[in-house]
């Protein structure tokens, strides 16, 4: 876990500050209690409260959590700073693809993988749009929500792959229990992973709020 870690919200620029650009201290980093960083994906989350609120409206915005068990077939989208290739250098600004929530039978079959707590999402029709490297801890948006949170997977947009995600309703409970009381989707809360602490995304940068 790092000592300290700062959010950014408001700006679709990695490096550049502009006008809207927001910025904030996390006040407290939770992992989940199950998590065993090195060890497993399982448990693959945490939250992050922040030492104050973030200025809502205009450039950046809350976004809420999906309410509903993920099915296949949604369609979503993925957003971040990451390696637009494996290995490849970052973009300057925030940048966005399509993907769709692919079966469990998929994940068990082409990735030997299957575990409840997660989800796998790709373009099955052009599998170069896939998150990278720098995207984990963003978010997998499905019907203007929070569905999932990048964790990992096999390179990146490799043919007859998919990318991991942890699945936030599942989480929904220990969420509730540990986010702030005072509003449903507290503006001092945001939801991560523990890979990579570095992704703020209540930025609207792709028309998602």
């Amino acid at each position: 876990m790092p000592k300290k870690l700062t959010v950014i919200a408001g700006t679709p620029k990695r490096l550049v500050k502009s006008g809207s650009t927001q910025i904030v201290q996390a006040q407290k980093l939770i992992p989940h209690p199950k998590y065993k960083k090195g060890k497993s994906q399982k448990y693959d989350i945490g939250i992050v409260l922040m030492k104050d609120d973030l200025d809502l409206g205009g450039s950046a915005a809350s976004i809420p959590l999906y309410n509903k068990a993920p099915v296949a077939g949604v369609e979503c989208s993925i957003v971040g700073w990451g390696t637009v290739i494996q290995f490849g250098p970052l973009p300057d600004e925030v940048i966005n693809g399509d993907v769709k929530i692919l079966p469990d039978s998929f994940c068990r079959k082409q990735l030997g993988w299957s575990n409840s707590g997660m989800l796998c999402a790709n373009d099955q029709t052009n599998t170069e749009v896939d998150s990278c490297q720098g995207d984990s801890g963003g978010p997998l948006i499905c019907d203007n929500k929070v569905t999932g949170i990048v964790s990992f997977g096999t390179g990146c947009g490799e043919p007859d792959s998919a990318g991991i995600y942890t699945d936030v309703y599942h989480f929904r409970e220990w969420i509730n229990e540990n986010s702030c009381p005072r509003t449903i989707y507290p503006i001092r809360t945001l939801l991560i992973l523990m890979l990579q602490l570095q992704l703020a995304f209540l930025a609207r940068v792709t028309g998602v709020s």
